[in-house]
């Protein structure tokens, strides 16, 4: 009987992943999203006609980061919980691309109110995640927040 204790000790046989086995690897998925969007070439403020390309190339990293966070195996206690946190993280990430699409067919208004309705969604993300201890995930999904300028140098 013993042995048994150490095998499925061994083998995880406690029901899957620990709290804080989940939140170093979710940690080290979002750290390295916000890396690589920060790697990618953002435009200025004023370059209106850049901005939904560099939205869509946000989008797209926050989408394969979602992707391995739902690869994770999630500590059963929690899993609920952490549902519902990339429920949020997917919404938000919903909202940035209708944001990017909306710009690039030139709909600002309607990007405008993505931007909005995407922030109010990261926000309970955030919480969630600041919550759990999912600090390097507070903030990482949300796309930057553009607001079109028609004045030149704005």
């Amino acid at each position: 009987m013993l042995a048994l204790g150490f095998l499925l000790a061994a083998c995880g046989g406690s029901g899957g992943m620990t709290k804080a086995e989940y939140v170093k690897k979710a940690n080290g998925i979002c750290r390295d999203a916000a890396e690589e969007v920060a790697a990618l070439r953002m435009p200025g403020r004023a370059d209106v006609a850049g901005m939904p390309k560099a939205a869509a190339e946000v989008v797209a990293v926050q989408r394969k980061a979602v992707d391995r966070l739902h690869a994770i195996r999630r500590p059963k206690p929690d899993r609920v919980e952490i549902a519902k946190w990339i429920a949020l993280v997917d919404q938000t990430i919903d909202q940035a691309d209708l944001s990017a699409r909306s710009q690039r067919d030139g709909d600002f208004q309607r990007a405008i109110a993505a931007n909005v309705n995407g922030a109010a969604l990261d926000h309970r993300a955030d919480q969630l995640a600041r919550a759990y201890g999912l600090r390097m995930c507070v903030q990482a999904a949300t796309a930057p927040a553009t607001r079109p300028s028609t004045k030149a140098g704005a």
